[in-house]
């Protein structure tokens, strides 16, 4: 699924979705053969976790760190708990 599709699907805007991959919150998406981004059902449900807690103004440092433990496995659980 491609950004647009993403963005019309979840309410978010394509600037919005670009703007969380420049910051580094999106290390995981596929690109296609093209370099579109390649969004998964997995990546949406990550997204939308992105959106649930930007509306508790968690900082993006603090989702990308968590970005960061969540694809070291799941060894980091108690480092990613101690965020919240």
């Amino acid at each position: 699924m491609q950004v647009k599709q993403v963005a019309d699907n979840l309410g978010i805007s394509e600037h919005t979705i670009r703007y969380y991959d420049k910051a580094g919150l999106f290390p995981f998406v596929q690109r296609n053969k093209n370099g579109y981004r390649d969004f998964s059902e997995e990546d949406l449900y990550w997204i939308e976790f992105i959106k649930c807690m930007r509306q508790t103004h968690m900082p993006i440092s603090k989702l990308k760190e968590i970005a960061e433990l969540y694809h070291q496995g799941s060894d980091t659980k108690t480092k990613r708990k101690n965020i919240f």
